[in-house]
């Protein structure tokens, strides 16, 4: 396919991809086309999301919410509480809770079978979610399009301003590195943020393409086993990387390609998902289709 909007790989080592053709499967030598159709939507579905649980299953997001282990697959639908719309991100908190960011319908939990709606009914005012991340101190961050970074603390989100960031901007992705860095990709660029959500927050980074970013529009962002950092944007991928000196240099790697989705899986390499070309995966620094 020619979109890959989704990247997971699950405990038994089977890379599982989510296309505008629907979902496959890649146990290293071979991809195999994973065939199923909604009962209410005919057709291979656009795969939007995934998400690994720890029972070994795969959650799928779609048109729709498909849970998918050992070959069967469970639809849920308005009668399980959970309408059909566009699921854009899934995202597992620890307590065990599975959120879904929908587009133009905002955000959903499910925990022990009960969906629950956050509207701005409870405080939350973003429709477009593109991305939901729990960092290491617990602190949920949501990325809205249409209203920018939300933080999420016992069932209620607030808006989050980010520092040095003065008009309205969308917000595509949020990522926490291993130093504990927030990285947020937004259509101004990227923004590095340190102790997010604390009174000591910082913007330590922002990074446009005056500062060499191929573009403004951040859709990616995946930190490698030797801490690089990939994003990607509308115009390509990028690698950051920390200077002797402490000073992030960025160098563009591809280039004229919009960088959907990156991935690292367990043997290092460093999967590509893009929208208009094919998928690429890069090993030992070399890419390849």
């Amino acid at each position: 396919s020619e979109t890959v909007e989704a990247v997971v790989q699950t405990p038994g080592g089977y890379l599982w991809l989510g296309t505008g053709e629907g979902l496959f499967r890649y146990d290293g030598i071979a991809f195999e086309h994973i065939y199923f159709e909604n009962p209410e939507h005919k057709g291979n579905p656009h795969i939007t999301a995934l998400v690994k649980d720890k029972e070994g299953g795969l959650w799928i997001g779609t048109r729709g919410l498909v849970h998918y282990k050992d070959g069967e697959l469970k639809y849920f639908t308005e009668k399980d509480g959970f309408p059909r719309y566009e699921i854009r991100c899934l995202a597992y908190d620890s307590f065990g809770s599975l959120w879904i960011g929908t587009f133009y319908n905002s955000v959903y939990r499910f925990k022990d079978g009960t969906f629950t709606h956050f509207d701005p009914s409870k405080g939350f005012g973003g429709s477009e979610i593109y991305s939901i991340l729990e960092d290491s101190s617990g602190n949920l961050w949501t990325a809205a399009a249409d209203a920018g970074l939300w933080l999420g603390n016992n069932g209620r989100f607030v808006k989050h301003g980010i520092g040095g960031l003065n008009r309205e901007y969308s917000v595509y992705r949020v990522y926490e590195d291993r130093r504990g860095i927030l990285w947020v990709g937004t259509n101004v660029g990227l923004v590095g943020i340190a102790n997010p959500g604390s009174v000591g927050e910082k913007t330590l980074y922002h990074f446009s393409p005056a500062e060499g970013l191929s573009d403004n529009n951040v859709w990616s962002i995946q930190e490698d086993v030797h801490g690089n950092l990939w994003v990607g944007t509308n115009s390509g991928l990028n690698r950051l990387k920390l200077g002797l000196d402490g000073k992030m240099i960025i160098e563009k790697r591809i280039e004229g390609v919009i960088i959907k989705n990156l991935f690292e899986d367990r043997e290092e390499n460093l999967w590509i998902g893009t929208s208009g070309s094919q998928l690429k995966r890069m090993r030992d620094g070399t890419f390849s289709t």
